[in-house]
């Protein structure tokens, strides 16, 4: 074994409905280990800690940087990092910002 294969991976997550449950609609994103999420995770991290709520904005710049890809029929469009930004933004879409956040919250997701 090498360490290279001990890495951490890019994903591949099924989006999970608050009442429905599992969707069949994927994305593809990488975790904590990635230096770009990392950096926005420990800054909402230090806003949380500080008393204050991270802003919307802040979290979902947070998945956007970490997401890679998406069911592009599911999304009706392809996956672009600004497309990510509004689609999160809407506010009929804030249970993927949730499920998206608890699986960036578990790192350990992203080894295999």
């Amino acid at each position: 074994m090498k360490i290279k294969d001990l890495a951490a991976q890019q994903i591949k997550h099924e989006l999970v409905h608050p009442a429905k449950g599992a969707t069949g609609i994927f994305v593809e994103l990488v975790g904590p280990s990635d230096k770009v999420v990392r950096a926005k995770m420990i800054k909402a991290q230090e806003a949380a800690s500080s008393g204050s709520v991270p802003s919307d904005e802040m979290v979902i710049d947070t998945i956007a940087s970490a997401l890679r890809g998406w069911d592009v029929a599911a999304f009706e469009c392809d996956f672009a990092p600004e497309t990510a930004v509004n689609i999160l933004s809407i506010d009929a879409n804030e249970w993927i910002v949730r499920d998206l956040m608890k699986v960036l919250a578990d790192g350990q997701r992203f080894f295999r």
